[in-house]
């Protein structure tokens, strides 16, 4: 049987460092996601803005099954919040966000914007075209933006009969907005595309390509760690695997006990790894979410890893190659 020894300390430790390698990775990640919108008016660089002068039922179709957001743009203060398919929003200050199955007329807004209220029976109103929205949330990050002068609004009862209704179609996968953009204006002919004014840091020090070749490589560094780690750890048990071979042990339970003990090996340094983490740096709910990712996934891409070695090794015994 195959235990947990000294030779199993530094292949732990490495995968604590690789673990806290990836939430930081992570975290900056979600960070520039959350400075890009707000440099942007809480639109992402995928954005897509639109005029639509006739038929708008195709707003109310479920245009994708991926995540995607529409926004109906009144002015530069003031949008309503038509779609969001996903569990998006903004950075919250206090108070919720928009649910858009909630049949009342509700607002979240920026900082800036509560002088603008006023407060009924210890609740706060804003209006807007003579109509009063109640206050559910307030929005803005720990330092001043843009948001902090939005308001974003939810009317159930909103009719969209404007001959210049301008629409913003955004999703963090800028595939969706392309299609969700085709769909429309298939439907619709007197759909026109305009420009965004509204670009964001990204776009306006026109980066885009190298922060995704950034993340490219990051990934892939991490990738060859995990690689690395693992060959590491296979190569070590080898000589405990031959001598339990030799003793009788089914070659098939020794390999998986190699990654059930790889397994474990992962799921206890990345509950250490983000235990420290955690001590350092505050998540969000969503940031929070992908971490959690982050284990279960390299347990599944060890598996297949340690997978690949095994079926190398056993081609290669096949060929009559001698490993020393």
């Amino acid at each position: 049987m195959l235990i947990f020894n000294r030779n199993n300390i530094p292949i732990f430790i490495l995968f604590v460092f690789l673990f806290l390698m990836t939430y930081t990775f992570q975290f900056y990640v979600n960070k520039q996601q959350m400075y890009e919108q707000l440099s942007n008016n809480l639109y992402t660089s995928n954005s897509s803005m639109l005029i639509a002068k006739g038929d708008l039922t195709w707003i109310n179709e479920d245009l994708s099954r991926s995540q995607y957001r529409l926004f109906l743009e009144e002015d530069d203060t003031h949008r309503y919040l038509l779609k969001n398919n996903g569990h998006w929003s903004p950075p919250m200050i206090s108070g919720d966000f928009l649910n858009l199955s909630e049949r009342t007329k509700t607002a979240v807004i920026g900082r800036e914007m509560e002088q603008y209220t006023r407060t009924i029976s210890g609740v706060k109103y804003i209006s807007y075209q003579t109509k009063s929205y109640e206050v559910i949330g307030i929005m803005g990050a720990s330092f001043p933006s843009s948001v902090d002068y939005l308001i974003l609004l939810h009317d159930p009862g909103l009719q969209l009969n404007d001959l210049n209704t301008k629409i913003v179609i955004d999703s963090d996968n800028p595939n969706v907005v392309k299609k969700i953009l085709n769909r429309a204006t298939k439907s619709d002919s007197f759909i026109s595309t305009i420009d965004n004014f509204q670009k964001g840091f990204l776009r306006t020090g026109d980066a885009p390509f190298l922060y995704k070749f950034l993340l490219l490589e990051m990934y892939f560094l991490l990738l060859i760690g995990l690689i690395s780690i693992l060959r590491y750890g296979y190569e070590k048990e080898q000589k405990v695997i031959k001598t339990l071979y030799m003793l009788g042990i089914s070659k098939k339970n020794l390999y998986f006990e190699i990654l059930i003990k790889n397994s474990v090996i992962i799921f206890l340094s990345s509950l250490i790894s983000l235990f420290i983490f955690s001590g350092a740096v505050i998540f969000d709910s969503l940031a929070l979410s992908k971490v959690l990712l982050v284990m279960p996934i390299t347990i599944l891409m060890s598996w297949i890893i340690i997978g690949v070695f095994i079926g190398r090794d056993h081609l290669e015994k096949k060929r009559g190659v001698v490993k020393r």
